[in-house]
Parts: C-alpha cells; sequence; structure tokens
C-alpha cells in the first residue's frame, strides 16, 4: 500500500474538520518536499479543487505521477460539445501542471457513467491515452452500485478511486475489491478519515459522530495505535488496496502521517475492524451530511 498525496487543500478550504483554511504556497512547497522525500510520488488533483492544479504546476511535479479527473458538466447527454469541454479541460489541466503527460485521469462525476453517450467519453479519454497524454483511464465512485456499474458495462478502466474507512466498509463487505484486482485494475481508496472525522478529538465532533465513535476510540488506545495509525492499519491490512489518497492542510500533518505510516507497515498481527461498520449513508457518505 502506497499513500497518494491529496491535494484538494492545495486550492480551496476543504473538509468539515478544517480550521486551517486553504493551505498556503509556501506551505505546499514543503509538503511536497516532505512527500517527496519519503518516497510519495503520486499527487491526485482535479479541476474542480479550486487553484490546486496551478498551484501544483508553480512547483517542480516532473518525478511525481499525477492523478486528475474530468470536469463536472451539467449537460444530461454526452455529445459533441459535451467531449469537447472534456479535451479541453484535460489540455488545460496539462498547462496548468506544467507537464506533458498525466499518470491517470478518472471521470470524476460518477454521473456521466450513467448518462447518454458515456460509450462516447471513454472511447475519449482512451484515445487520449493512445497518444500518450495519460497513461491509465479511471473513474471516481461513491458506492458498491457505482462499482457493479462499472462492471456490468463495456467501458474498459486501468483505475478506480473508492470511499473507504473503519466505519464505511461497504465495498469491503461487497468482495468486489477482489473482482477489482481480478480484472488488474488499480484500487485507489479515499476518505480514509472521514474528512478528519475519524482523527479528531472525540470533544470536537459533532452528536452523532460521538455516539459512534467513543468506544471505537477507547478500543485503538488499548491497543497502543494513533487515530491515524488505527485509520492506516485498516487499510493496510486490505490486500487489494495498491493506494490510499490522503490530504493534509499543512507539513506536520504529512510528516505525521508518514511517521505513522512508517510504523502500520512493520505490524504483523491483524486487528479485526468489522464491528465498527456503519451502513447508515448519513453517517458514511459525506454528501449526505447535513
Amino acid at each position: 500500500m502506497e499513500i497518494v498525496l491529496g491535494t484538494v487543500q492545495f486550492g480551496s478550504n476543504y473538509g468539515i474538520t478544517n480550521r486551517i483554511g486553504q493551505t498556503t504556497i509556501s506551505e505546499v512547497k514543503k509538503i511536497l518536499h516532505t512527500a517527496k522525500s519519503a518516497g510519495i510520488n503520486i499527487l491526485d488533483t482535479a479541476p474542480g479543487y479550486g487553484d490546486s492544479e496551478t498551484v501544483l504546476g508553480q512547483n517542480d511535479i516532473t518525478n511525481f505521477k499525477v492523478i486528475t479527473k474530468t470536469p463536472y458538466i451539467k449537460q444530461e447527454t454526452i455529445d459533441g460539445v459535451f467531449l469537447q469541454k472534456v479535451t479541453k479541460s484535460i489540455e488545460l489541466s496539462l498547462v496548468k501542471l506544467n507537464l506533458s503527460s498525466i499518470y491517470g485521469v478518472l471521470v470524476h462525476n460518477i454521473e456521466d457513467c450513467y448518462k447518454e453517450g458515456a460509450k462516447s467519453l471513454f472511447k475519449l479519454l482512451h484515445e487520449l491515452k493512445v497518444t500518450g497524454k495519460i497513461k491509465k483511464v479511471g473513474v471516481s465512485v461513491y458506492n458498491v452500485a457505482d462499482i457493479y456499474e462499472i462492471l456490468n458495462s463495456e467501458f474498459q478502466i486501468d483505475l478506480i478511486q473508492l470511499p473507504l474507512n473503519i466505519l464505511d466498509q461497504r465495498i469491503l463487505e461487497s468482495k468486489l475489491l477482489l473482482e477489482l484486482k481480478k480484472r488488474n485494475i488499480e484500487v485507489h481508496c479515499r476518505s480514509i478519515f472521514l474528512q478528519g472525522i475519524l482523527v479528531s478529538n472525540l470533544e470536537d465532533l459533532p452528536i452523532k459522530f460521538k455516539r459512534i465513535l467513543s468506544e471505537y476510540f477507547i478500543d485503538i488506545k488499548k491497543m497502543n495505535l494513533s487515530k491515524i495509525e488505527a485509520a492506516l492499519l485498516f487499510c493496510h491490512q486490505i490486500e487489494e488496496i495498491d493506494c490510499v489518497v490522503l490530504g493534509v492542510n499543512n507539513n506536520e500533518q504529512l510528516t505525521e502521517i508518514i511517521n505513522a505510516y512508517n510504523k502500520v507497515i512493520k505490524i504483523e498481527d491483524k486487528v479485526d475492524f468489522s464491528k465498527y461498520a456503519i451502513n447508515d449513508e448519513k453517517i458514511v457518505d459525506p454528501r449526505k451530511w447535513v
């Protein structure tokens, strides 16, 4: 399992537990230097992440693999106009990032995979792959149903980004991770900290999370695990996971994550996290938080 550096905080004030705001340009430079020194070589960004791509392009990121995404387009049908917008967006991403090619492009809005003409969108992305502008074509999904839709479609993907954490184990329980690996699809997990909920102080959390996490926090403390270490260990134990996408606000947070990661990868004893799983989407899906 490798760490992918998420960069949404580089371009916007993201995260329910974010008290710092958008990361400064000087802090981004420190973060990228620390990441590179620690062997982290994949960056995750998107046109929808504010100025993230521009900020990254102001640094030398030629030694990083960069994953970006398609833009959000409100059209209900994927036609020539839609495809032109996607093409221009990817070309603009290359300019902003100051790169000649991108490691991966994900369909950011899963709803685009359900639209009439979706096949032409994937055809376009694979054409860009043939030209060398992108190396891998993928999708960003939210739930089990989305993965079934992709696997049962004609769409050929190389990479998938999906939510998974100690509370949200829906995809793990579905056994679909095994199917993804059978098809040689690279699996990247995001939201492993659930927007910071799983690594926050209990007293700082909304009431609904206090009730759910109080026992869990006590349990991991007894195991001599920090909150970051427990979240990383949960993913590290899942063999089908290739990478975890982790966003940070500052260099101190990244250093803490790296130290936790270096401890976790040496742990051999398995920890059963299954009892902490919650199937309530109002808890595990940030899109449905009120």
